[in-house]
């Protein structure tokens, strides 16, 4: 029937390495081809872009019963075209089994049978999906590869994968990680400052963590609202970020105590100096009128 029809073909296909946004996410031992169109030839010039493909949709997750293709469902199309398109290999698993050197940096956790797993997958799609598809490692790890890991991952980072002891690969998925900053509904904060809202909330909003993430984690402050005046606290650390951050110039003024400058370079990697006494030809030449300014320390002089 059309291109349904599987001809006979000589020899096994060779593998397919998968990858996305430019990373490799798992090899596809017998090729991949189209359930629903003629064999692809995704390095041909009908790309404009010179290789690859794009999801039109997110890939489905392997579903229970007798929902087909067995690991869920890949809708693909080429650069400039809407036709829809669906692998043949459906989301296929991972597995590097054979192709480790294909493993960004080559490096993998190698789980053993002391680590717990904790299935965590949802039944709140209109199928269920097949149990194991979403595992929470219960105790965590004290691997010496995370060392080697981001403390904060972004979306162009490597992903990272591991083997279970029964040699099948599973790919970690980063979390949302919130913070309390604030008492909740349920909470006692009625009782005063001891033990009240101090307990529920983040010192400086969570701008130290937004600091050391380069802006990946967001500052975990709000407006001061008629709903939240009661519990909102006004922070004296230097690190403390401001509920809006719109670029614009409507910062505080800061004085650079010995206190101050101490407060921020414990809270930025960088460090901020203060000079005291330093003598000026002229106001038109202050250094604090550029965006930047550049010194050096002459030979003849100490700093």
């Amino acid at each position: 029937k059309g291109p349904y029809i599987d001809h006979l073909r000589v020899g096994r296909p060779p593998a397919v390495l998968v990858r996305t946004d430019g990373w490799p996410r798992t090899v596809a031992r017998d090729g991949v081809g189209l359930s629903n169109s003629w064999t692809p030839d995704f390095a041909s010039s009908r790309q404009s872009d010179g290789g690859g493909v794009r999801f039109t949709d997110n890939p489905q997750p392997p579903r229970g019963g007798t929902f087909m293709p067995r690991y869920g469902r890949t809708t693909i199309s080429y650069p400039g075209e809407r036709e829809e398109l669906d692998l043949d290999v459906g989301n296929p698993p991972v597995d590097f089994t054979g192709y480790e050197r294909f493993i960004p940096h080559g490096r993998y956790f190698t789980f053993t049978d002391e680590d717990v797993f904790v299935d965590t997958g949802s039944q709140l799609n209109r199928y269920p999906i097949q149990g194991g598809q979403e595992v929470l490692l219960r105790d965590g790890t004290t691997d010496p590869l995370c060392d080697a890991l981001p403390p904060f991952v972004d979306d162009d980072d490597p992903p990272v994968f591991g083997r279970m002891p029964d040699g099948s690969w599973i790919a970690w998925t980063p979390q949302f990680l919130f913070e309390q900053n604030g008492p909740g509904i349920n909470d006692d904060w009625s009782d005063g400052e001891a033990g009240g809202t101090a307990k529920f909330t983040l010192e400086d909003g969570g701008g130290t963590t937004r600091a050391r993430s380069g802006g990946v984690v967001a500052c975990a402050n709000v407006p001061r609202t008629s709903f939240n005046e009661d519990t909102c606290l006004l922070s004296a650390h230097a690190s403390a970020c401001s509920p809006v951050d719109d670029g614009s110039a409507h910062g505080s003024e800061i004085a650079l105590s010995p206190a101050t400058v101490a407060s921020i370079n414990g809270a930025y990697d960088g460090y901020v100096y203060a000079i005291r006494g330093l003598p000026m030809e002229g106001l038109d030449v202050h250094p604090c009128l550029a965006a930047a300014s550049h010194w050096k320390i002459r030979e003849d002089d100490y700093c």
